[in-house]
């Protein structure tokens, strides 16, 4: 038997590099919102009160989905949770009942916000100049 010739080689494919980063981006918050959705679902069975928690989560799930098809941009995900922050800390001002879970609230936001911006600063030095 003889070598194989150039023709009859077998080429290897390449392994999958790192997946792009707006993939990422949709599944960690895919991640968070299903679980903000269970600790909604076994706060509201337990106490009664969930209901942010369910909020939230939905949002997370659908702006993950959204992500994933390409319909979102890391900037406007950084928008929604701008507008969340601003929100949130408004509720902290009026509701001081509410003001913890609030804050609570205007943090996590703010965490996805700084997120998203570094999401759109990979996505910039990723596809170069252009």
């Amino acid at each position: 038997m003889s070598a194989p010739s150039d023709a009859e080689r077998v080429v290897e494919p390449a392994p999958p590099g790192p997946p792009p980063p707006d993939a990422v981006r949709a599944q960690l918050r895919l991640a968070v919102g299903v679980a903000q959705l269970t600790y909604g679902l076994l706060r509201l069975r337990g106490s009664g009160s969930g209901w942010y928690h369910l909020a939230l989560g939905g949002r997370q799930v659908v702006q993950s989905r959204l992500d994933a098809a390409g319909l979102f941009s890391p900037t406007a995900d950084t928008a929604v949770d701008g507008i969340h922050v601003a929100t949130m800390l408004g509720v902290a001002l009026v509701r001081p009942a509410h003001r913890r879970t609030a804050l609570l609230g205007a943090a996590h936001a703010a965490l996805w916000a700084v997120l998203d911006r570094g999401f759109c600063q990979d996505r910039q030095r990723t596809a170069g100049p252009g």
